[in-house]
């Protein structure tokens, strides 16, 4: 009895050894990041920012059914989830939602941003177990995922590093969302029955979907690699009927239309779903978003960075898993080793070459050997990773290799995919680097089966491969440890000090929390007070690198300053990092006292924080400033006199004013002529309707008259000309006047999205009932 029942046992954890490989997995994970769990807000980078929008998504917008809301907080008011991220805040308010609104908001961020960084093992196990059916080089590849190896860098892997550091989770959950969807269309591809295929076209189109409202480079990376999958499928396709039926075309078109059927449709309904964000976005682009603040071209040193970002071990593993073809084969073709040789050879020598200009074309030559691999060896998964690898690569690199020469001839490939020169291209080094990785895990599934397959020939020293084999895997496991231990939590409370640190463990986060509450009590609702950001404030030990001072739009006022970096047209004037404010560095400013002043004044800004002594004194001394508030790291100085940002021109007096998402309301008195109009110092952006004393009139634009040129912005934007922001204006009738602005954007793509959405809900219920109606049958 005993006996059958350990049998079973050993027999259930061989067969679902990946299902315990996966939970030990998320133990592992959690342990490394336990300390986040703790007292305080991850600080982080962008943390901060994505916090506020994940809150006011989910406790303002979804409650609507709509994420596009104007958020009048910050930037001098923008629709944030249209330029930036939706699908990071729709994860974190599900999970909100999840639990009913129970959890505290900053432990529901936590929880997402814990999630993000385990999720990315099983969404890598099933693309390899998708790809390979590989049990082993898919709990490899989950491990390697997650371990955040020393030589990991912060701003381009999508690792836990970048996660914490730098604040850019939306870009690693998109690359999980993206692996996902990508395995998803593989086992599309692969079903054969109705109920399987209508079920997967609907969750696969939702990932895709998610994809690219999470990080718009991850879901151009996803639709690339389901293209890929759709190409070596078919070719594979072709090739197995080619060889079953001699040279009839027939079975070849009717696998093949299948194949591409599944593929229009997950497209299709996947654009479909998102149209309603898709549209909006790209009639607002051209005008509202091409400040061009933040570029992602880092030229073809990517490429170093992509290899030299994991221990040279994996490399051997790397190797070993290109020649895996080879290696799998009795009598490997010359064919599939010269492909497989070539392709390492052009990587390495594009590597050790980085500025000859043949990068490109190097590249290039690498996914045509892929292709030559595939045809020689039929080996779907490595010829696949290979060429991805190489095709991400590339256009991680830049418009600097995308000039391709073939001796005289030269191509421009900008110019057949002109789209393309909007790509944040160093983006795609985070999905090559982690190609890379899967193939390094397949590079040992592969040597560990070859060793296991000689102990069966080695009679007298049957152990010794075996042996061989247990080693490779301790040491995989052991230098993930090591590498946790050295660059996370794992080991803590036994280390002598926490990794990921909390506000709480800085004095100084305790007095932008202190200064936010003396904002939130003393400041007039109508105006903008401006703080300078934190992200480079110099003082060792009691910041960290943070955009903290943005959760001051939790007050649910306006506000201006401590976001990252953008290309939203109020850029310039709204980000206070660097050294910058209002769109000059603070030594420019000095020369001219009447700057800050005047600028203030036509953008509505009545009072203004900060934490620079230079900047401090200088307002201290000024007649124009009345210092408000010091705290020892902050100092508030309101304008003599102070600014507003609701003002009427003409004749009328202001009486209220009030600013919630989505609308603004506003109760002007004493308008004696039709010539008065009122301002109101937010962005007239598209979507606002206006509403005065019950009757809706048109919108007009004001100009404030600030600087249009904007020279050497942050020191490496080129100068930009004619930048006007648009603000609101409207008519006011004679005598009392109520205002109401509405925002609602409600495009052609919302009615499409909404159809696609109930396709899909009908996709899923369907193959929900067809499964039902199909067990019913057999009983």
């Amino acid at each position: 009895m005993v006996e059958k029942l350990s049998r079973r046992i050993e027999k259930g954890m061989k067969d679902n050894f990946h299902y315990l490989s996966l939970i030990i997995l998320l133990i592992y994970t959690f342990l490394s990041v336990k300390t986040i769990f703790l007292e305080g807000m991850i600080p982080g980078g962008d943390n901060p920012i994505h916090y506020v929008h994940s809150y006011l998504t989910a406790i303002h917008m979804l409650p609507k059914l709509d994420i596009l809301g104007w958020d009048p907080f910050n930037q001098f008011g923008w629709v944030f989830n249209q330029y930036y991220n939706p699908g990071m805040n729709i994860f974190v308010s599900s999970i909100y939602y999840l639990f009913l609104g129970s959890l505290d908001f900053q432990l529901v961020y936590k929880i997402a941003f814990f999630l993000t960084y385990f999720l990315m093992a099983p969404a890598v196990f099933v693309f390899i177990y998708a790809l390979t059916g590989d049990k082993i080089a898919a709990v490899i590849a989950s491990l390697l995922s997650i371990t955040t190896f020393i030589e990991e860098k912060e701003w381009l892997d999508a690792g836990l590093k970048q996660m914490y550091y730098i604040g850019m989770v939306p870009e690693r959950l998109g690359l999980i969302f993206a692996f996902f969807s990508i395995a998803l269309l593989i086992y599309n591809f692969k079903s054969r029955s109705l109920r399987g295929v209508l079920f997967l076209t609907g969750v696969c189109s939702l990932f895709f979907s998610m994809t690219v409202l999470t990080h718009v480079m991850m879901g151009v990376f996803a639709a690339f690699a389901a293209i890929l999958i759709w190409f070596f499928t078919s070719i594979e396709l072709v090739l197995s009927v080619f060889e079953e039926s001699g040279k009839s075309l027939k079975p070849v078109l009717k696998k093949e239309a299948s194949c591409f059927l599944k593929l229009v449709s997950v497209g299709m309904l996947s654009l479909g779903m998102t149209l309603f964000w898709i549209i909006p976005l790209l009639q607002t682009l051209d005008k509202y978003h091409s400040f061009p603040a933040i570029t992602w071209a880092w030229g073809p040193s990517v490429l170093q960075e992509i290899f030299t970002s994991m221990p040279w071990y994996l490399l051997i593993f790397y190797i070993i898993g290109a020649f895996s073809p080879a290696l799998v084969e009795e009598k490997p073709s010359f064919s599939s080793l010269a492909s497989c040789s070539t392709i390492l050879i052009l990587q390495f020598v594009s590597l050790v070459n980085l500025y000859d200009s043949n990068v490109g074309l190097r590249l290039i030559l690498t996914f045509v050997a892929s292709l030559v691999l595939f045809l020689s060896s039929k080996n779907y998964p490595v010829s696949f990773l290979l060429a991805s690898i190489s095709i991400f690569s590339f256009l991680a690199t830049g418009p600097e290799t995308y000039l391709v020469y073939f001796g005289p001839m030269k191509l421009d490939l900008l110019s057949i995919i002109p789209f393309a020169r909007n790509f944040g291209y160093s983006k795609f080094g985070a999905p090559s680097r982690m190609l890379i990785l899967c193939l390094s895990a397949i590079g040992f599934s592969s040597l560990s089966r070859k060793l296991y397959s000689l102990s069966g020939r080695m009679k007298r020293f049957s152990t010794i491969p075996m042996m061989l084999v247990g080693l490779l895997a301790f040491l995989i496991v052991n230098a993930s440890i090591t590498a946790q231990v050295q660059t996370t939590d794992l080991y803590y409370p036994w280390s002598k000090e926490k990794v990921f640190k909390l506000t709480s463990d800085h004095a100084g986060f305790r007095k932008i929390d202190e200064l936010i509450n003396w904002v939130k009590n003393n400041v007039p609702e109508n105006t903008y007070i401006l703080f300078q950001d934190t992200v480079d404030f110099d003082k060792e030990g009691v910041l960290e690198n943070s955009h903290y001072v943005y959760t001051a739009s939790l007050m649910l006022k306006p506000v201006v300053g401590g976001c990252f970096g953008t290309n939203y047209i109020t850029n310039p004037y709204a980000n206070s990092e660097g050294d910058y404010i209002l769109g000059l560095k603070k030594y420019e400013l000095l020369k001219d006292s009447s700057i800050i002043p005047r600028l203030m004044d036509e953008l509505g800004i009545g009072y203004i924080a900060l934490h620079d002594s230079i900047l401090i004194n200088a307002l201290n001394s000024s007649s124009d400033f009345r210092l408000e508030y010091y705290n020892g790291l902050y100092a508030v100085f309101e304008k003599n006199p102070s600014s507003k940002i609701v003002s009427i021109e003409g004749e009328g007096t202001v009486e209220h004013v009030n600013f919630t998402i989505s609308r603004i309301e506003v109760i002007v008195s004493g308008v004696s002529s039709n010539e008065s109009s009122l301002i109101i110092r937010q962005v007239n952006f598209p979507g606002f309707t206006a509403i005065v004393n019950d009757e809706a009139v048109r919108l007009d634009t004001h100009y404030p008259n600030i600087p249009s040129v904007i020279v050497n912005w942050q020191d490496y934007v080129p100068t930009v000309y004619n930048l006007r922001i648009p603000f609101i204006k409207i008519k006011l009738q004679p005598g009392f006047n109520k205002v109401v602005l509405i925002f609602k954007i409600q495009t052609v793509g919302s009615i499409i999205s909404q159809v696609a959405w109930l396709i899909f809900l009908l996709l899923i219920t369907l193959s929900i009932l067809i499964t039902v109606i199909q067990r019913f049958k057999k009983k």
